[in-house]
């Protein structure tokens, strides 16, 4: 089972990002085939220009390709701004 079709088989409303369409539907497609589809909205975000407009409880950054230290702040800011009170950042290995 992959990460988000975990999160969601715990109840876990999950919003989840790639910067392609290919990686859009991979992500979904576990959820899917467990019957969980109305858990998981994937949408395709280059997290340098956009950043899904909601507020959440948790954001799990896995795989963030981003080449160079520096330029994960401007990135990784948005998602800050978007946690509600009292959520929680947890970057993972990948960053």
């Amino acid at each position: 089972m992959d990460r988000y079709s975990s999160l969601t088989g715990q109840g876990w409303q999950v919003t989840a990002t790639g910067i392609s369409a290919v990686a859009v539907e991979r992500i979904a497609a576990p959820s899917r085939s467990h019957g969980r589809g109305d858990r998981i909205t994937a949408v395709q975000h280059d997290l340098h220009r956009s950043f899904p407009r909601d507020r959440f409880d948790l954001i799990v950054a896995h795989y963030l390709h981003i080449p160079c230290d520096r330029d994960r702040v401007p990135a990784l800011r948005p998602a800050a701004r978007a946690l509600r009170p009292g959520g929680r950042s947890a970057p993972v290995a990948g960053l």
